[in-house]
């Protein structure tokens, strides 16, 4: 392993003078994605490496600031003149890459091919909740509601597609935003071409190419031989002391919201009991896991709300690691261990990633200290994340990216109405109670009565858990030292590409 590195390093190091000089004159930056986007298309895109393009690539009504704020993007404006109705005043004068003007029947054809049963979006339950798109003249578009639905606004951040998208959209993607896409190569590169008539101003960069690096040495040594310029997150904690004492680059840490979690398969004849649910939430140790995984460079997480969210709720139940009490529960469960000490199987389905293979080791052998054998199973990113959307797990770890910032998050993931495929609710969890609670948090506008209804729904979530809080991802940010202008956003989202630029080419 230690050879195979050494002459990786030694390749890297001799192609690394030629391609950076070659950059500099192309005045190109490189960035790392982790795995290949599955589409361009932001009508189907669920996968986070899919959407930091698509958020490049297209615009939408309104979009998040580094804050997490919602604020206008082909929007001038809107109004709510009453609770069901949205109505926006439109940007003037902008181009789609091929040269089509942008209008409101844009807007009008992208969410209601969403919503179009025959094309089979991910989206299209979220927006059942729309009755009528009406289109008053070419820069206004009005939003009627069948009811009241406070996420409305942060909702329709979605890519707006053009009238003209064919079938093959989500491989050759036509938007209004800040770069076109120029090539791109299955898990090997994208490459982005500046938008010359960009409406907020021509990017920085002409060429922004996101190499496609699934191995974490292998982005180690592309980001330490000068090969990639940023890398933000997706790799080892362990090496941001390295990082930070590399004089050729800088690093920069933040508190994020990205949201890893352990799901639970309710429908599962063992797991439907909470109380082996709470059990293997007892027994692991979750200090020591954020250790041993992220180096401690991140929080834990007791709820899918962030701690600086005006909706979070401090007082749920929470699960310190304790040994005792997770075997007491299993017994109570009826479930108590032979001869062998084991009290039954479980299939933890991870992905082939070195981080998801290593937390799931780790989370095995802490429950086999209470009698659960837990059998490992890993899959190339598609093929997991494709059984999962479907339900097809016991258990799993994954991560919420960029959008732990709104508490209807809890509708998508809990709701008895969002099991697939009509929403994110994989593990089948069922409660009537929480249901009304996340119907109310979404159909009230009095932000008083959404935070009792979200409150309480955070403290049945977490003495249910369809879910195990793990933790909130900080975002840490490392670039070449010559370069400037990328900005941390709280989900990690790429928005800031268009400012990117090397010093000495500004």
């Amino acid at each position: 392993m230690k050879i195979k590195q050494t002459l990786l390093l030694l390749i890297l190091t001799l192609s690394a003078f030629s391609s950076c000089s070659e950059a500099k004159k192309e005045n190109k930056i490189s960035i790392c994605l982790w795995t290949s986007p599955s589409t361009f298309d932001p009508r189907i895109a669920t996968d986070a490496a899919s959407q930091r393009i698509i958020e490049n690539i297209f615009n939408s009504l309104v979009r998040k600031d580094e804050r997490s704020n919602i604020v206008p993007d082909l929007a001038l404006s809107w109004t709510t003149p009453n609770d069901k109705t949205f109505e926006f005043r439109l940007r003037k004068n902008i181009a789609f890459h091929n040269g089509e003007k942008f209008s409101a029947h844009d807007v009008k054809f992208t969410y209601e091919s969403i919503l179009d049963s025959t094309f089979n979006s991910p989206f299209r339950a979220a927006y059942g909740i729309i009755e009528e798109i009406q289109v008053p003249d070419s820069f206004k578009v009005i939003f009627k509601l069948k009811k009241t639905h406070a996420p409305f606004l942060r909702d329709l951040i979605r890519g707006i597609v053009p009238q003209s998208a064919k079938e093959n959209f989500g491989q050759k993607p036509i938007g209004t935003g800040a770069f076109q896409l120029k090539e791109f190569i299955q898990d090997s590169k994208v490459t982005l071409l500046a938008n010359e008539n960009y409406f907020l101003g021509k990017p920085k960069t002409e060429l922004v190419e996101a190499r496609i690096i699934k191995e974490e040495s292998t982005r180690i040594l592309s980001l330490e031989t000068g090969q990639i310029d940023i890398l933000l997150n997706n790799f080892p904690e362990q090496y941001f002391q390295s990082f930070s004492q590399n004089s050729e680059l800088k690093v920069t840490e933040q508190t994020g919201i990205n949201y890893t979690y352990l799901a639970f398969n309710c429908r599962n004849e063992i797991l439907k009991d909470s109380r082996v649910r709470q059990a293997i939430a007892f027994a692991i140790n979750r200090p020591q896991l954020l250790k041993n995984l992220k180096n401690n460079h991140a929080k834990i997480a007791h709820s899918l709300v962030p701690e600086s969210n005006f909706y979070f709720e401090p007082k749920v139940s929470k699960y310190d690691f304790n040994l005792e009490k997770a075997s007491r529960l299993l017994d109570e469960a009826g479930f108590e261990p032979n001869e062998k000490g084991q009290r039954f199987t479980l299939v933890y389905k991870a992905t082939s990633s070195e981080e998801s293979r290593q937390k799931a080791e780790i989370i095995k052998n802490y429950l086999a200290k209470i009698g659960i054998n837990l059998k490992i199973e890993s899959y190339e990113w598609a093929t997991f994340f494709t059984d999962i959307k479907k339900g097809n797990f016991d258990l799993c770890s994954l991560t919420w990216v960029g959008v732990a910032d709104e508490p209807d998050l809890h509708h998508l993931v809990f709701h008895t109405e969002s099991m697939p495929p009509n929403g994110a609710n994989r593990g089948s969890y069922s409660n009537p109670k929480l249901d009304s609670l996340l119907t109310l948090g979404r159909t009230t506008l009095d932000e008083e009565k959404r935070k009792e209804a979200y409150s309480e729904a955070q403290k049945i979530v977490s003495e249910e858990l369809p879910y195990l809080s793990l933790w909130f991802d900080n975002n840490i940010l490392v670039t070449q030292k010559d370069i400037e202008g990328f900005e941390i956003y709280s989900g990690g989202e790429w928005y800031s590409l268009k400012n990117v630029y090397r010093k000495n080419e500004k």
